[in-house]
């Protein structure tokens, strides 16, 4: 249900929006997997309601966001959050054409979004930290080669947002002074297959400009 990789950068895209931010770990599992999901206790979703919740308490919000394209079981589970919560599910993008959707991302000087983790054959580890205005052109071609979702829908990739100009969203960028570039192995093994290597990048130290 929730993506990890690029969290160490979530505090900094809160002073950069200047938006107030609320965290709860996750205790939860992922024990009911069909699509369609029916409350049960233990559940990781469980969290994100209780999280939901809280701030629904301290904030004066009446929906929630959520940048699934394709994904029926986030969107889902999302939706089943919100009902209970008698908040508007808002799913901005779902069902859009993804070729035209990173077109618009792209073609746009409005925004710098750069490669956080790479999990499908025809990306590398050398890709990480790359913006993806410059990766564009590898992406189209993995998509005609290999079929991989041009927008990461599937896992392939990973990303995060430095620049946000549209509409003043982010007041500040956020820059990236140290990283690293780390292999995510299988059972402890490090992943140095060099037709799908999986790795991300550890953002260390950011700040905001």
């Amino acid at each position: 249900m929730y993506q990890t990789v690029g969290h160490e950068g979530i505090s900094y895209i809160a002073k950069a929006t200047e938006l107030p931010l609320h965290i709860q770990y996750i205790k939860g599992k992922p024990l009911h997997l069909d699509i369609d999901y029916e409350m049960k206790v233990g559940d990781e979703v469980e969290d994100l309601y209780s999280l939901l919740k809280s701030v629904k308490a301290k904030e004066n919000i009446e929906g929630v966001s959520c940048g699934a394209i394709w994904s029926e079981y986030q969107k889902n589970r999302l939706e089943h959050v919100c009902e209970r919560l008698d908040l508007e599910p808002i799913c901005y993008l779902w069902g859009s054409d993804q070729s035209q959707l990173l077109s618009e991302m792209l073609g746009t000087p409005d925004f710098d979004i750069i490669l956080v983790k790479v999990a499908c054959i025809g990306l590398n580890l050398s890709d990480l930290g790359q913006n993806l205005k410059v990766l564009e052109p590898k992406l189209r071609l993995n998509h005609q080669k290999f079929g991989i979702n041009l927008c990461g829908e599937g896992g392939e990739y990973e990303t995060f947002v430095t620049r946000c100009k549209m509409s003043n969203f982010y007041k500040h960028d956020i820059v990236i002074v140290k990283s690293r570039k780390l292999s995510i192995g299988i059972n402890g093994q490090a992943n140095d297959s060099s037709l799908a290597p999986v790795g991300y990048l550890k953002m260390d130290e950011l700040k905001l400009e």
